[in-house]
């Protein structure tokens, strides 16, 4: 029993780390965030406990450490940064599956069971800051203290737009029920709060995530025609002001100075990534580079504007921040990544491998949203979805396998010929 729940208790600790962040502690090129040791204890636990890693991961990390070296162009101290920031997450998740026994619906349980508190502070800020009660929630959570918190749900989060990517595959699976019918992971009660919290974020890349879901969930069987859809979505979430700032010279006259800050951090970057694009479009300029990217091509006029800091080491997007640090090149495998490990739905699917399609086709929203926000490669768990992208995925083609199997040895067998 004492060991079960330590075993879960460091569960849970790993997976609070996908919704609380916090500000981080800055000591020279690295910033320090509260789960670190946990990271570092976990690791050293794992290597004395279970004495193994999936070689497909060390694999991954040496391809990640010979392309960023062979590939970088300046800034070597942010390359060496950011593969050990990426190279330790990664480690840290694929020895949560080991612990876990690579039971990913079983893990999956609990990130929803976790999900659900971080769900009951949203409401308790949402309420407390529509009476005018928020200081007393912000002396609970001192370390929002230097986030704008607002009635918009964020709860323990940095900001609403996190909620989007945390709760991306627990808000699929809810929508999912709620069209199809059945509990899967989520009670029906349950779902509808997940959702009602999603929307109460009033986060564009919620509400566009939103969108996607019903689109893939809606044109279940159809890729193509969910991927044509997927385009016109983001054509319509578009806002006035993006469009704006996109039908004049942004920099010029200081017209950054009268847009919302997201399309500030938007179109900001979208000039840098287009700058670093046309100088090294092939393999960009280096891995964890960014920053180097942003201060180059950023006009100097800009640095004195109090927002210029803003998405400055990750580019606001991944699809940007990737362009830009790795090329068409790095871009492509990400991609490719994504698409070749996403499920694809069947007319008849075995009951284990539709939860593996639920949770693959959720996690798979989550890779869409951080392509178009969100440019930091490890902060919210963003390694252990992309592992269980993968996982599921190999897991999902493993039973629909032995459902074929089964049925054909059914068909063939002596008592079914005549």
């Amino acid at each position: 029993m004492a060991n079960a729940f330590v075993k879960n208790l460091i569960t849970y600790l790993l997976l609070l780390s996908i919704f609380v962040t916090g500000e981080g502690l800055l000591g020279g090129p690295f910033r320090f965030y509260w789960y670190y040791p946990i990271y570092l204890f976990f690791l050293v636990y794992c290597i004395v406990i279970y004495h193994r890693v999936d070689y497909r991961v060390i694999l991954t990390m040496l391809f990640l450490v010979v392309f960023s070296l062979v590939t970088y162009r300046s800034g070597f101290s942010l390359v060496v940064k950011q593969l050990i920031n990426v190279c330790m997450s990664l480690l840290v998740f694929s020895f949560l599956l080991i612990h876990e026994n690579r039971d990913m619906e079983g893990l999956f349980r609990k990130y929803i069971k976790l999900a659900r508190w971080i769900a009951i502070l949203g409401f308790v800020q949402v309420l407390m800051f529509s009476f005018q009660l928020g200081h007393y929630f912000m002396m609970a959570f001192p370390f929002l203290q230097s986030y704008s918190v607002t009635s918009r749900l964020q709860s323990v989060t940095q900001e609403p737009s996190y909620i989007a990517f945390t709760f991306a595959p627990i808000v699929f699976v809810s929508l999912h029920n709620l069209f199809y019918g059945g509990g899967q992971f989520v009670s029906k009660r349950w779902g509808f709060i997940f959702i009602i919290a999603y929307l109460l974020t009033g986060s564009a890349i919620a509400y566009f995530g939103l969108m996607i879901m019903l689109i893939m969930i809606y044109f279940k069987y159809f890729t193509y025609t969910r991927l044509v859809f997927a385009g016109f979505a983001f054509a319509a979430v578009l806002v006035d002001d993006t469009l704006r700032g996109l039908s004049v010279n942004f920099f010029e006259d200081q017209n950054y100075l009268y847009v919302n800050l997201s399309t500030f951090s938007f179109l900001t970057n979208l000039n840098v990534t287009k700058a670093a694009f046309i100088d090294h479009p092939i393999l960009g300029n280096g891995f964890g580079t960014y920053e180097i990217l942003y201060d180059k091509y950023t006009p100097a006029d800009m640095k004195s504007y109090t927002f210029y800091f803003m998405n400055r080491e990750d580019g606001s997007a991944m699809l940007f921040r990737l362009l830009a640090e790795t090329g068409i090149v790095g871009l492509f495998i990400f991609i490719y990544f994504a698409f070749r490990h996403k499920c694809r739905a069947r007319m008849s699917m075995p009951p284990e491998a539709l939860q593996y399609w639920l949770i693959n086709s959720g996690i798979f929203v989550v890779v869409l949203l951080a392509l178009l926000r969100n440019g930091n490669y490890t902060i919210h768990g963003k390694m252990l979805f992309f592992l269980i992208l993968y996982y599921s995925w190999s897991e999902y083609r493993r039973v629909t396998r032995q459902s074929r199997e089964t049925v054909t040895t059914v068909l063939v067998s002596p008592s079914n010929q005549l």
